[in-house]
């Protein structure tokens, strides 16, 4: 996902999707911007190939984190192949294991034929969440127990995040996901044994990368971790392949009237995590992995793109024009490098927009003019 160089071949595929689908970023109603159907898979095979040729790019992402994923039907809303085609990463909350069939084909047709990246997401607050067989989950002490978790033992604690990582690796390649998601907010009510210990949860990205994650033998599989990664210790930002920010203008609740993001937030956000790296990474590398989220988890909210967006000089844009999720796609780092990418949680709920997923469509063209 991150080339750093673009070659002959993903020139040619640009060049293709901008004949196929270019447009303006404002003609958000254009008929050229949707004029496929979500529920079409027959669109030519050039699209699909020059699709997949533009996603291994150095571009920034797009993202989202997708829930309620359901067995395909003719109505594609609750699939992942009715889900924009220029998405580049789709992060699973929720139902990832015990895949039917059905579901297993709907997750090879967006790898394979739009080349989106697929990964699920997790806590890891405490030893073995989300990964315990049920008989050993009824306690504390009888989990901790399975994965060989002592409180007074340095080197069970070591062993046991071990065993939890190849568990979770082992979970990536049996379904042939793209990577794994952390979900790590400690201090937001998410915290735990694992998840509020900095040197442990470094333990745990140093065992991922002995299997996915950019210092692994298969650096294809990626290895993200979204909410608080800049109160990580600083060594831990080389284990990680894309920071991902909820630099949410509403973190829960119900939002007033006039919610608004800012630009300079996503400025002094960006700042805090360079802050925090520098020692291990250069600027540049910092940047290219920030990647900015919105929440969506309101319907409303969501339909509408978010709430309303406020520039560097101060301006208030209008909502119906650029709500806060396409500001934050048309946000760019004051550093002049490339940064990471945006994206929102809960974005499946815009499947039900006219047209379907407008702003989400609207916000990747308005990061990559190109694209759809």
């Amino acid at each position: 996902m991150k080339i750093k160089n673009i070659g002959k071949a993903a020139a040619l595929a640009l060049t293709a999707l901008a004949m196929v689908h270019c447009s303006d970023w404002t003609e958000t109603e254009s008929e050229t911007i949707f004029e496929h159907g979500l529920t079409e898979s027959n669109k030519p095979e050039a699209y699909y190939e020059a699709l997949r040729e533009w996603k291994k790019t150095d571009h920034a992402i797009s993202f989202g984190w997708f829930s309620g994923w359901g067995e395909p039907a003719t109505n594609t809303t609750n699939m992942l192949m009715g889900i924009p085609d220029s998405m580049d990463i789709v992060s699973l909350w929720g139902q990832w294991t015990n895949l039917t069939p059905g579901k297993l084909q709907d997750l090879r047709y967006v790898q394979e034929k739009k080349g989106t990246k697929v990964v699920f997401c997790s806590f890891t607050s405490v030893i073995g969440q989300n990964f315990t067989p049920e008989e050993y989950n009824v306690d504390e002490a009888t989990r901790e127990k399975f994965w060989g978790w002592d409180d007074n033992d340095q080197t069970a604690i070591d062993a046991a995040i071990a065993k939890y990582a190849k568990a979770i690796a082992d979970t990536v390649f049996k379904y042939d996901y793209d990577g794994f998601d952390i979900d790590f907010e400690p201090n937001y009510g998410y915290g735990g044994k694992l998840a509020s210990h900095n040197d442990r949860m470094h333990t745990l990205l140093v065992e991922l990368n002995k299997y996915i994650g950019p210092k692994s033998p298969n650096p294809d599989k990626l290895l993200l971790l979204d909410g608080e990664p800049q109160t990580l210790n600083a060594e831990s930002g080389p284990y990680i392949d894309y920071f991902v920010v909820q630099a949410y203008t509403v973190s829960g609740g119900s939002p007033s009237a006039s919610a608004t993001g800012r630009e300079d937030n996503m400025d002094s956000r960006l700042q805090t995590c360079l802050s925090k790296f520098s020692s291990t990474m250069t600027e540049e590398e910092i940047t290219n992995q920030y990647v900015i989220c919105e929440n969506c988890e309101s319907v409303t909210d969501c339909l509408n793109g978010g709430f309303y967006w406020r520039t560097r000089d101060g301006v208030t844009q209008d909502k119906a024009v650029c709500p806060s999720l396409v500001g934050m796609a048309r946000w760019e780092p004051l550093n002049g490098y490339r940064k990471g990418g945006f994206g929102a949680y809960q974005f499946g709920y815009e499947a039900t927009n006219s047209p379907a997923y407008k702003w989400m469509r609207t916000a990747i063209q308005a990061q990559n003019p190109t694209m759809k």
